[in-house]
């Protein structure tokens, strides 16, 4: 009796249902690491419209500091007292009001200022600002091709809007805004970002915005997804040519198995090998013990050490030493199976540099599927950290003399505040003003200006405490803030009074400047503040009156 021939479905669904199975695990694993570059890529989106809403932020909260010091100035000039700006506080105080957008008689869009007259029974003072004025800073960020900024009112009212949408200015005031900003707007009325097609345009864009600090209007941006990093990044593509090869191979192995399995198998691999050593980024692996198996090109590149020099070395050489508890971390975690993504940290190069890294890490596993080390992909970000913080010295420093500007002074104040709460010891701010500053700028130009304040801050941070802080929030007008002057009120006194005589000491020695002999003048306030109890606006304007006693009390020779 023959055997009986089995059938082709017989001989090969087995062989086909592996096949199935391992191609679906790859095109799934192929996606999800797809997806988490994506995601990535979104964040890192996200925060670029986060920090241009910040920046942009910055300078309307300047321009509207300005006209309100110029709404002041025109209120005290009515009232005839024309030198009652120097008393003026470039933050809005209470009694600002602001109207609009509406049209002017001239029939152009503008937004409307008031302040209540410093005389009493005189109407109040207005200032209309063009919306092309205030659209102005918008104009000096590069937004891409369909990038968008706006200036809305806090009731979602348009201002102004760069690139103008369209219809143009027919389109200011309006206050058709998309679902998305409305439900955004109403759960944090300060800040943040939402997904959404553009109300005026329908494009879709990653949008944030920011309240203006102390100004009824927010600031929005929106960049589409398609200006960052486009199409497929190098690790997409490493990605997708790994997936490819290796479904490919997994085919033609099933199929062609007698025919030289190994070979494509060896094939694959060699392909794997061509796509790691030319990837820009370092991809290395390790034993569980930190000693290094593999080292490509980029690693290379980046570190500095050949592969030559660093496989069978301990990794703990690009590790620096305040570090090495993170790399037991690291291990721990990838002996329980744990993958790590994206970490930020710093590596060492061989030139003693530390490089801010993003590390993702995977445990690489044996046949039987037991952990035996670890594969790392370590990109380089200091371009990114670097931009990082050159956005941050704009949001807060002074970009004349680099001091903090009020924004970093408030948040400064608001923890010298909680400090002082949980240690009993008393702080004080110190408000500062020099007399005859805006005579040397009308008489020699705003550059003889401009140097004064630069030697003018040098001198106060070398006057005061290491641990005091110096800011300048604007014109000609400084701020100290000074901690733990003691947990007595009157020691606490004394101290603050020594340091405004040291301040005074430094700023009136009279210097060169060109061929300019200066000898300055300087008035000064100070208000003690003890815990949180008090208001920080509060603080500020208590120590501000002070100063402006102390400056009439001089000009009247008292």
């Amino acid at each position: 009796m023959s055997d009986r021939p089995r059938t082709p479905s017989a001989a090969w669904w087995p062989l086909a249902l592996a096949v199935g199975v391992v191609a679906a695990m790859v095109v799934l694993l192929a996606a999800l690491a797809l997806r988490q570059e994506h995601e990535r890529r979104l964040a890192y989106a996200q925060g670029v419209t986060r920090n241009l809403a910040l920046l942009i932020e910055a300078q309307l909260a300047g321009v509207l500091a300005r006209a309100d010091l110029r709404l002041v100035q025109m209120g005290a000039a009515s009232a005839g007292d024309p030198g009652g700006w120097q008393a003026a506080h470039p933050t809005p105080a209470p009694g600002l009001t602001v109207r609009g957008p509406e049209r002017d008689e001239r029939g152009n869009w503008v937004m409307v200022l008031s302040r209540p007259s410093a005389q009493p029974g005189r109407p109040p003072v207005s200032l209309a600002i063009p919306v092309e004025q205030l659209g102005a800073v918008l104009d000096r960020v590069s937004l891409g091709t369909l990038g968008a900024a706006t200036i809305r009112t806090t009731d979602l009212a348009l201002v102004y809007r760069h690139p103008l949408p369209p219809g143009g200015l027919t389109q200011i005031g309006s206050r058709e805004v998309s679902a998305g900003l409305r439900a955004a707007v109403t759960l944090a009325p300060e800040a943040g970002d939402f997904n959404a097609p553009t109300a005026l345009d329908g494009i879709a864009r990653l949008n944030a915005y920011q309240r203006v600090d102390g100004y009824p209007f927010y600031v929005l941006v929106g960049l589409p997804e398609q200006d960052f990093p486009r199409g497929w990044s190098r690790m997409d593509l490493a990605m997708i040519a790994v997936a490819s090869v290796s479904l490919l191979a997994t085919l033609l192995g099933g199929w062609l198995l007698h025919l030289g399995a190994r070979r494509r198998i060896d094939l694959m691999q060699r392909r794997h090998a061509a796509i790691v050593e030319s990837s820009t980024d370092a991809i290395l692996s390790k034993t569980l013990d930190g000693v290094v198996t593999s080292w490509n090109r980029g690693a290379e590149r980046i570190f500095g050490w050949t592969a030559q020099e660093m496989i069978g070395q301990p990794l703990r050489r690009v590790v620096p030493d305040d570090l090495l508890e993170q790399e037991q971390d690291i291990i721990q975690r990838l002996q329980q199976g744990e993958e790590i993504t994206a970490l930020e940290t710093e590596r060492l190069c061989r030139d003693g540099r530390r490089l801010p890294m993003s590390l993702t890490i995977s445990p690489v596993r044996d046949a039987e599927g037991r952990i035996r080390g670890a594969s790392t992909i370590a990109r380089d970000i200091s371009r990114q950290k670097a931009l990082e913080a050159e956005i941050r010295a704009l949001a807060f420093l002074d970009p004349l003399t680099q001091l903090p500007n009020r924004r970093l002074l408030r948040d400064r104040l608001l923890q010298a505040q909680q400090v002082s709460r949980r240690s009993g010891h008393w702080a004080a701010v110190i408000y500062l003003d020099l007399d005859g500053f805006k005579a040397l700028n009308d008489t020699h130009g705003h550059d003889v200006g401009d140097l004064f304040l630069v030697e003018v801050a040098r001198r106060l941070k070398a006057a005061v405490r290491e641990t005091d802080t110096v800011a300048r929030l604007g014109g000609d007008e400084f701020v100290v803030l000074c901690a733990e002057l003691g947990a007595a009120q009157g020691a606490a006194t004394e101290a603050v009074l020594a340091i405004e005589a040291k301040i005074t000491h430094a700023v009136e020695a009279p210097w060169q400047l060109r061929d300019l002999h200066l000898a300055p003048r300087v008035s000064l306030g100070h208000r003690l503040f003890l815990g949180t109890d008090d208001d920080i606006d509060l603080v500020l304007r208590d120590a501000d009156g002070r100063m402006y006693a102390d400056k009439q009390r001089r000009r009247h020779g008292h």
